[in-house]
């Protein structure tokens, strides 16, 4: 398994239901079948990330349909350009409702990895862990409780995380899956309930990753209810963003005609040049970029 503790890093091993180090820590499986290793420093309030009322919107809004076409390049991405190397330990950064890792352990994929995935909210923790075949811990995605170079890859969609621990827990050669906002996403909403719309911009390349490949989605869908625009305005943080009553005019108005815009990114861990810049590993972690997504994500 690839969890450490989050209290002195050691390696944690799954005993009688709880996870335990070798100096003493112990955290307890939940019924559901998780665990909580988010440390008290990072929760940051009582009840940290998305919550019951987002996760149910974002699950009935996943359910229907509306970002088949997302999961769709996101499986021909794992197929024809991970291919082969879609095996071992991948780990989702924030798996939300599990709604694409359900998706991908239903495909037709000829591999299938053994999926860890974490989330600090402790509610889409126990969503994931009942729709899912996967090692479900809660945790921040800026502090992983994940062993160093234990990952053959990470999923990162919508998340915002610290760059310096994926290249940590990345393995040598590992794969970076990357969706992020495109500028136009949402923008009919960004334009109704902000009073200087803004876009997404995308995240700096870092020097220490192959490009495999880099594309954008996008496409325009239709929103024939009340309750769908409702749900998608509360699963997103344009729940606690914006101008309330124009979020109630668009609900209000019971359709809209939205534009989807995505950047999927596949990267992977360039050991060689690390090697060409002959740099200790401590440089190499002080020459990433951080990556703070959560502009670029606000809106998404």
């Amino acid at each position: 398994m690839i969890w450490i503790c989050p209290n002195c890093s050691s390696n944690l091993n799954l005993e009688n239901k709880r996870w335990a180090c070798t100096n003493g820590h112990h955290f307890d499986v939940a019924k559901q079948g998780y665990v909580n290793l988010l440390s008290v420093s990072r929760k940051g309030s009582h009840s940290p990330g998305d919550s019951k009322e987002m996760l149910a919107a974002r699950h009935r809004f996943l359910l229907s349909g509306y970002y088949t076409p997302l999961v769709t390049e996101l499986i021909h991405l794992a197929q024809h350009q991970i291919n082969d190397h879609f095996i071992g330990q991948w780990l989702d950064l924030g798996c939300g409702s599990g709604y694409f890792i359900s998706q991908i352990q239903n495909s037709s994929l000829h591999h299938q990895p053994n999926w860890s995935c974490l989330d600090i909210s402790k509610e889409a923790v126990k969503m994931t862990a009942n729709t899912t075949s996967t090692n479900c811990a809660v945790a921040s995605n800026f502090d992983l409780p994940v062993q160093s170079a234990s990952c053959n890859g990470l999923l990162q969609i919508f998340s915002p995380a610290e760059e310096k621990e994926i290249f940590r827990v990345l393995k040598p050669n590992g794969f970076l899956l990357r969706i992020t906002p495109g500028p136009n996403h949402l923008k009919e909403i960004k334009e109704a309930i902000y009073t200087k719309s803004s876009t997404s911009k995308p995240p700096p390349s870092q020097p220490l990753y192959q490009v495999v490949t880099e594309q954008t989605l996008y496409y325009s869908i239709q929103l024939p209810n009340a309750q769908i625009i409702k749900d998608l305005i509360t699963m997103t943080p344009f729940n606690w963003r914006g101008n309330p009553t124009a979020k109630q005019q668009l609900i209000n108005q019971g359709y809209m005609k939205l534009s989807l815009d995505f950047r999927l990114q596949l990267f992977k861990k360039d050991t060689q040049a690390i090697s060409r810049n002959q740099q200790s590993d401590q440089a190499v972690q002080d020459s990433l970029t951080p990556l703070d997504l959560t502009k670029s994500l606000k809106n998404c």
